[in-house]
């Protein structure tokens, strides 16, 4: 299994692969590991897998607005992984709410500067 400083550093042609090659979790699934995140890398490992496709999807929406996409695509990426990394299930709620706001706000970082 990968860890996370390896998708971290993975080309985005890798990436864009492994996120459409991963499946979308059901809520069971989901909760089984965002309830591991804060003791098992391998849960955060997968957390961050599972959620590629949002962070590209985010970093697509946002194509044209002056950042080529590939480094989009690196910036959703990296935002994603460090949202599995910070995630508390106690106090964020959903990871998938988390890890979009993480995503947007490092894309809006990412376009303004």
């Amino acid at each position: 299994m990968l860890s996370l400083a390896e998708i971290a550093t993975a080309p985005v042609e890798e990436l864009v692969e492994r996120a459409s090659a991963e499946p979308i979790l059901d809520s069971s699934d989901l909760e089984l590991l965002a309830g591991r995140v804060g003791t098992d890398a391998r849960a955060r490992v997968a957390l961050a897998l599972s959620f590629l496709r949002l962070g590209i999807d985010e970093a697509i929406r946002n194509r044209g607005l002056g950042v080529p996409q590939e480094r989009l695509v690196r910036i959703a990426s990296t935002a994603v992984i460090e949202a599995a990394e910070a995630f508390d299930p106690e106090r964020d709620g959903s990871f998938e709410g988390y890890a979009r706001t993480r995503v947007r706000r490092a894309l809006g970082r990412a376009i303004a500067s």
